[in-house]
């Protein structure tokens, strides 16, 4: 009778040390799960808090193509400085201007938007704005053409301005060539179709001492 008490007893203590095991192997993966899922979480958020590449990309259309190849060397990219870059509307969110460049030899200005989905309500199969821009002497520049992108709940245009002139063929006193600036004017569409003007944006201020320091950016044509 003895020897049959102590296996029975030592089959409890094998069946108690077995579900032991169990618990604690589940407990290591459940914390070896939330470890990953922070770190996946983590990677998400980094990738997603990075602009979309089209904020810098060169946008080449005919005109640039065609000058690239009667005379690739001709052809430069050149990005300017840009002013504070964030504009606050519509109970304080925000767009955002960036990459500036400016192609002489086809006299074309680009730049970036970045905004809030939400700043627009409902969807839209091209930009829920329009743009133009206006020089210092009043002048309207509204000949254009963009592309779009998004990642999480930013929206981005990159806009191409045509026949946009930074230099004039005039020098100030120190002999030093003038030049143009242009300010950004942008309407939003409302819900009933019509245009209501949401904000203005200093693109380029050529009465500025840096307005002429740029540098050139390397594309390349595919």
């Amino acid at each position: 009778m003895s020897d049959f008490n102590i296996n029975e007893n030592a089959d409890v203590f094998n069946e108690e040390e077995v579900k032991q095991n169990i618990f604690v192997r589940v407990l290591k993966w459940l914390g070896v799960s939330v470890i990953l899922l922070i770190c996946v979480l983590l990677l998400y958020r980094c990738v997603t808090a990075k602009d979309h590449p089209v904020v810098s990309k060169v946008l080449m259309n005919e005109a640039f193509l065609e000058a690239f190849e009667n005379e690739p060397d001709s052809v430069r990219v050149q990005q300017y400085g840009m002013q504070s870059a964030w504009v606050s509307v519509d109970d304080g969110r925000l767009i955002q201007f960036n990459h500036l460049y400016h192609i002489p030899v086809t006299n074309q200005l680009q730049f970036s938007i970045k905004y809030n989905h939400d700043i627009i309500d409902g969807e839209f199969e091209e930009i829920p704005f329009k743009l133009r821009l206006v020089d210092e002497n009043g002048n309207v520049f509204d000949d254009y053409w963009f592309e779009t992108a998004s990642r999480e709940r930013f929206r981005y245009i990159r806009v191409c301005f045509e026949n946009i002139v930074l230099t004039k063929d005039e020098y100030d006193t120190n002999g030093k060539q003038m030049r143009h600036s242009y300010v950004l004017e942008i309407d939003a569409v409302q819900s009933d179709g019509s245009y209501e003007p949401l904000c203005k944006y200093e693109v380029y201020d050529g009465d500025n001492q840096r307005s002429d320091v740029f540098r050139n950016i390397e594309f390349k044509v595919e």
